[in-house]
């Protein structure tokens, strides 16, 4: 009786790692591959998601050495480029994304 109540436990216990570790290779691939799939989805004229993908992404993606492209990964997830600041606001009332450029 032991036996069959060790072995459960085990199979239940080796089951839920295995859930686990699948669980998260796929959050992994969507999360450093969502610049591509944003790249490849269907968008109407003007939208580009690629960036907002970039911006909500940055901790995930490959960040490539570029000279003066700087990625600020602090909390505000801001990308600089020539002096100029590509970031994204969240509005909690609307629960759109607003890309803002300002100069410094």
């Amino acid at each position: 009786m032991k036996k069959i109540i060790l072995r459960t436990v085990m199979l239940a216990l080796l089951g839920l790692l295995l859930v686990m570790l699948l669980v998260g290779c796929v959050k992994i691939n969507l999360k450093s591959n969502a610049v591509y799939y944003a790249k490849n989805m269907p968008r109407g004229e003007g939208q580009e998601p690629e960036l907002i993908m970039l911006i909500d992404n940055l901790w995930w993606v490959d960040n490539p050495n570029i000279e003066e492209l700087k990625y600020d990964i602090d909390g505000t997830r801001d990308i600089i480029y020539k002096n100029k600041s590509f970031g994204n606001i969240y509005s909690y009332e609307t629960e759109y994304i607003y890309i803002y450029i300002y100069i410094y």
